[in-house]
């Protein structure tokens, strides 16, 4: 399958099959931040979704609010990345950055995640996928070319 391309001020950039595979992974997390929202609204005093007890603090406001904006937060990013800005690499790095202190810093201190409440092996599989996407961003080398900007870019 020959490489999609976007266009960038006249230039022609190649998308990298494995970058659209990262932004269509942000598109289900943005779903599944859409689902975890749904299911919780629904749940508000009845009974339990699938994945824990809304009546931990963590559902009430504002925090409730949290799956919703995470979801565009990825939707934006998933975009970015299609368009092959470096703010969205950066923003996808920056936010594991951020997620996984964060997360340890929660459950080594006793509390339930900031986000899930569900045992540790799910968050690390999670955390998990999502390294391996930020360092398809950062690593590969179809990535870093298509992330380079265009007058650095090696004459083909």
């Amino acid at each position: 399958m020959p490489p999609r391309a976007t266009e960038l001020k006249g230039r022609r950039r190649k998308l990298p099959f494995l970058v659209v595979l990262v932004a269509l992974y942000q598109l289900a997390k943005a779903g599944f931040f859409g689902w975890v929202f749904l299911k919780c609204w629904d749940a508000q005093g009845g009974q339990f979704p699938p994945f824990g007890d809304v009546r931990n603090p963590l559902f009430e406001s504002p925090y409730f609010f949290l799956y919703p904006l995470l979801g565009l937060f990825c939707v934006v990013l998933a975009f970015g990345l299609l368009a092959l800005q470096n703010w969205a690499r950066a923003a996808s790095a920056l936010l594991l950055i951020i997620a996984v202190p964060w997360w340890l810093l929660q459950t080594s201190g006793g509390h339930t995640s900031m986000l899930f409440p569900v045992e540790p092996s799910t968050m690390l599989a999670a955390f998990a996928a999502e390294a391996v996407a930020v360092g398809i961003l950062y690593i590969t080398q179809e990535a870093k070319e298509a992330f380079l900007p265009s007058d650095l870019k090696p004459l083909d």
